[in-house]
């Protein structure tokens, strides 16, 4: 198999880069073949998520914004301007559109008014 190169941009905290390596796992013990992919960039908006990402998954690039991954450039989860990577062949979206209801978000109530 060839080799692909990969986005993640999940509030499931890398979730599908876990799932992936599974995957990989299992197609190696059952019929041999490798899965061979790039983890190319990261995004996430939560100063506690971000750390998480960069000390289990050390991503070249981890994005503050996904919102601001449509342009040429976005700033980094550090404040720096970078270019996007544009020649990524699989990218996950995950996520809420409400990162605020999230579960590891406990003060804000989730209970609807």
């Amino acid at each position: 198999m060839s080799s692909k190169t990969r986005q993640a941009n999940s509030s499931g905290t890398e979730s599908p880069l876990l799932a992936l390596n599974l995957i990989a796992k299992a197609i190696k013990s059952q019929h041999g073949a490798t899965l061979a992919f790039d983890h190319v960039f990261s995004c996430e908006i939560e100063p506690f998520k971000q750390a998480y990402i960069e000390r289990n998954f050390a991503p070249p690039i981890l994005f503050r914004d996904v919102t601001e991954l449509g342009g040429r450039k976005a700033h980094t989860a550090y404040g720096s301007l970078v270019e996007v990577p544009g020649n990524v062949d699989v990218g996950c979206l995950l996520g809420r559109a409400d990162a605020r209801s999230s579960s590891l978000e406990p003060h804000v109530s989730t209970t609807p008014t």
